[in-house]
């Protein structure tokens, strides 16, 4: 989203970026604070990727659907539409367009188990697109290309499965997540999570550990067996600290000291204590010596 907005500002399009506080959490009231009548698009992750912070979309929602009532005195399908990303979000939390207020939502099929390389895009009744892909006549005009139906139908199951097992999943995340943390805590390393922990994604934990340099834990990790990220999987390989967590804490280094851990299915206690032994190998064997 933020590769979006910047691409957006090089074509003469202005962009405002409301602040997070220092859970992660950007407030109704700080988008409200944003809106004119020039607003085309409000664009909200609803749960961070990198420190799983959960933002209150039905609460943007709101503010968004006053500000059309009382200053453009505007019908409800006019500017500026309500966006939300909710592919790191949907399999745990779930989500509800129209229960939100929002006019357009994504979801992608690897996040929840489903197939790589297929998504979906809601729109609302009234919201009207131009198509970026041209060409045939495929999706009534919207995207031209043929379409990968085993992927659209694999994609289909998975939400079918993430409904079903929503709770469950949500639940056993969570628990593995406490216990990382808790184990974390008695070691007696320097660390600290960043983001709140009461509101946010139950499968993601960042962790700040002053004494570490993610790029080093990353790849001593790595050699261990143990996958995790010094920001999101999308910077995999560039090297760069977590943009959200030094937008989040006004922190460079913090940023370039944490580490983001994730718990998914296929992820048990054995796994998580294992990960955890591995991780203070590293850190005892990487921290400067006492003199």
């Amino acid at each position: 989203m933020y590769a979006t907005a910047a691409a957006l500002e090089l074509e003469g399009i202005e962009v405002r970026l409301a602040r997070p506080d220092r859970n992660g959490v950007v407030s109704a009231e700080a988008v409200g604070k944003l809106l004119d009548e020039n607003t085309l698009l409000v664009s909200v992750m609803h749960g961070n990727n990198e420190i799983g912070s959960v933002q209150p979309v039905s609460e943007i929602g709101e503010v968004i659907r006053k500000f059309k009532a009382k200053n453009l005195k505007l019908k409800a399908e006019s500017y500026p539409y309500f966006h939300t990303d909710a592919a790191q979000s949907y399999m745990y939390l779930g989500l509800r367009p129209h229960e939100c207020g929002a006019d357009l939502a994504t979801l992608s099929g690897h996040k929840m188990y489903g197939p790589k390389g297929v998504a979906a895009l809601f729109l609302r009744d009234g919201v009207k697109l131009a198509p970026q892909t041209t060409g045939g006549g495929h999706e009534q005009g919207f995207r031209a290309g043929t379409l990968n139906v085993p992927a659209v139908v694999g994609f289909a199951q998975a939400v079918k499965e993430a409904e079903r097992k929503r709770i469950e999943r949500a639940k056993e995340a969570n628990g593995l997540k406490k216990h990382f943390l808790g184990l974390l805590e008695k070691s007696g390393v320097r660390a600290e999570a960043n983001g709140g922990m009461e509101n946010s994604l139950p499968h993601i934990l960042n962790v700040h550990f002053p004494d570490m340099r993610a790029e080093e834990l990353v790849v001593a990790l790595d050699m261990r067996g143990i996958a995790v990220s010094a920001g999101s999987a999308c910077a995999v390989g560039a090297q760069e600290a977590s943009r959200t967590v030094r937008e989040v804490y006004g922190d460079e280094e913090r940023a370039r000291r944490s580490v983001r851990f994730s718990f998914g299915e296929n992820t048990g206690k054995s796994e998580v204590e294992r990960a955890l032994k591995a991780l203070l190998e590293v850190i005892h064997g990487l921290s400067p010596k006492p003199r």
